[in-house]
Order: structure tokens, then sequence, then C-alpha cells
């Protein structure tokens, strides 16, 4: 699995300093639970400056100019979804899912009980993309990030169906039925999709047009090598072009060497409109895949978010 190989490459293979990464890991752990503190005292600050003009970023690749800062607050969601003032969005929240991918966890990051929930994955084989009832099975294995060389406190999720390659499961989400799934954009490794906010992804599904854009108060002129583009106060919409509705996805601050990723775009639920897979992450080190689907929106909405995921990696 491409995941699994994201992780490994951070592991040191030196049994010398397993202690020292055991410390960094927790170190590295606490500071990532303390991202939303963090962003509420950047908010305070913002707001006592007062300021007309946005912050220089000393930079000659980044982008600066108050028109855009206008622009980026033209563009807002529809109205049945939160705004998010703090810049970041999806907020901590109870979901009716699970999203996983097959592959290692830390210790903490997965629940032995979720062994007992009914799963169903989706799959790739030569004919494209499926779903299909799965049972998991959770193992334990020797977490190289904190644990000793006899250790073995990390989980890897293994999934029963072998025969094909499994991308991601999902549990007590009901609308997700067995079969073929049309996929209009799947993950890459080598050109990941993210959303400039000089370059919009428009898509058609089922003869409807639709576009993925995005705003931000600064960030780095467009290059089609650099994927993770540094933004800050960054938002990504889904605008449906024929009824002019549109929803705010995603929203950060900034970002450390990442930025959000579309990893799928398709029908998962059967019902001709679009879904997303997307890792809402904002550091390197962390992934958050995030369900959103359009059977379960509501009034003024275009898809709801049903699962997310937070992992790390070293």
């Amino acid at each position: 699995m491409w995941l699994l190989k994201w992780k490994n490459k951070f592991h040191a293979k030196s049994q010398s300093f397993r202690k020292e990464r055991r410390v960094l890991y927790k170190l590295m752990t606490q500071l990532y639970k303390m991202k939303y503190l963090f962003l509420i005292l950047v908010l305070l600050t913002s707001f006592s400056c007062k300021k007309k003009e946005v912050e220089v970023i000393s930079d000659k690749n980044i982008v600066k100019t108050e028109t855009l800062a206008q622009k980026s607050t033209i563009l807002e969601p529809a109205k049945s979804i939160e705004t998010s003032d703090e810049f970041f969005f999806p907020k901590d929240s109870v979901f009716i899912g699970n999203i996983l991918y097959p592959g290692e966890y830390h210790k903490e990051e997965i629940d032995l009980n979720l062994k007992k929930q009914n799963w169903i994955g989706l799959f790739q084989n030569n004919l494209g993309y499926y779903l299909k009832k799965t049972k998991i099975d959770i193992s334990f294995v020797n977490d190289a990030v904190v644990d000793e060389e006899n250790e073995k406190t990390g989980r890897n999720i293994i999934v029963s169906e072998k025969k094909d390659s499994c991308h991601y499961i999902f549990s007590k989400i009901d609308n997700l039925k067995e079969g073929k799934v049309k996929i209009i954009q799947p993950h890459s490794d080598t050109k990941p999709l993210t959303i400039h906010p000089t370059k919009p992804y428009k898509f058609n599904l089922n003869g409807v047009d639709y576009e993925l854009f995005s705003t931000a108060k600064t960030f780095e002129k467009f290059s089609k090598e650099n994927y993770f583009f540094d933004a800050t106060q960054y938002r990504l919409y889904i605008k449906n072009l024929k009824t002019g509705n549109q929803q705010l996805l995603s929203a950060q601050s900034n970002f450390d060497d990442k930025m959000i990723e579309i990893l799928f775009i398709g029908d998962f639920d059967g019902d001709n409109l679009p879904d997303f897979i997307i890792d809402n992450s904002r550091h390197y080190n962390s992934f958050a895949p995030t369900f959103y689907l359009s059977s379960y929106a509501i009034k003024n909405e275009m898809v709801k978010i049903v699962a997310i995921h937070d992992s790390v990696g070293c």
C-alpha cells in the first residue's frame, strides 16, 4: 500500500535512536492535538492588529494583494454549512461512520472494538472500482517509532478480501451498497490533486458540470511541480455550475509542507451526485481522510461529512 510506504520512509533503522524517537513522537502528538488552541490564539492576535493589508511573507513566490483578500470573503458556503472563522474546517465533531485504510497505525489511533463492526471496502481491479463487504482483522505489530525491538504496540488493519487492492474501508454508513463505483478522479501518488486559488478543477458527472475552487489571503504562485504550495487562510469549495450552489468543503489557516488533497471524486452512494474523499491534514506528518457523501446532505447542502480519521506518521 502506498500509505504504508509513506509511513515507513520516516522510520529510523538504528536501535540506538528508539528512545529519542519515542520522546519526539509523544511531543509531536501533543502538539498535533493542540493545533486548535493554536489557531484560536492566532485569531485573537489578528483581531487585535486590525491591519488592512495581509502580512508580507518573505518569499518571492508569494502572492499578496488586498484584492485577493476581499475576493476570498465574497465566496461564502451554503448557509447550512458553518463558516470557519478560525480558518479550519471541518471542526471536531462526532460523525455517523468510520473511514480507515488497510495498513499500520499507532496504538492510540485504532480502537480494537472496530473489529466487531460491519465493514465495506473500496476495492480496485482491472475493470475499475467497486464496493464490497469485508471483514477486518487487527494484528499487533512493532511500532518502529516508539517500540523497543521486542515490543508490539502498533496496530495493523488487514482486510479479509485479498484478491484486489483495497483503498479504504467504511463502517456505519448505511447508504453504501455493494457494486461498481463510478470514479471521476482517483488518487495519484505522482500527481496529487490539490486546488490552487488560480487553478479551479472542473469535472462532469452524469451531464452536470461541477467545479472545485479555492480562495486564500496569501499563496505561492502556481507551479505544475509544486502540488503542496504554501497558503494562508485557505478555503476549498465545491460548486454546481448549473445551479450556482456552492459549499465549503475544507479550510485551514496555514500549512506545514502540506496541502489539502483530493483523494477520490466519484459516486459512492449511487445517487448520481458527486462524493469525495479528501485529506484535510495541514501537516506533512499527518493524514486525515474525510468522507463526504451527497445522499446525507440536507437543504442547501451538496454533501455531508460522514467520517474522518486522523493519524500521524513518525
